[in-house]
């Protein structure tokens, strides 16, 4: 409809709108929108980690935090992590129907 609006998170993708629902019901739940970057951060990967154990379309993570800093992009190393673990565990399950 056109309408533009001010937030301090944004999600996007097949699950962004899973993620910013996820997002949403957490700030509400809070008392204060202070949110320490830690607080931030576990609420901001649970939104992402929730829809994507029910989206078949996500094929990775993009992490990326936004801090007085600057911006940090932690996506690649934890794709990279998670795609060793897979395969790590896919290589134990062969090797227990060896003969």
């Amino acid at each position: 409809d056109g309408t533009v609006g001010l937030r301090s998170y944004t999600a996007f993708g097949s699950g962004g709108e899973f993620a910013l629902n996820f997002i949403s019901k957490e700030l509400e739940a809070i008392e204060s929108k202070d949110l320490s970057l830690k607080d931030a951060i576990q609420i901001a990967t649970s939104a992402i980690l929730r829809p994507a154990s029910m989206d078949l379309y996500t094929s990775g993570l993009d992490f990326v935090v936004v801090g007085t800093d600057g911006i940090k992009e932690y996506g690649s190393e934890l794709n990279k992590l998670l795609g060793k673990t897979r395969d790590d565990y896919i290589d134990r399950v062969i090797e227990s129907y060896k003969d």
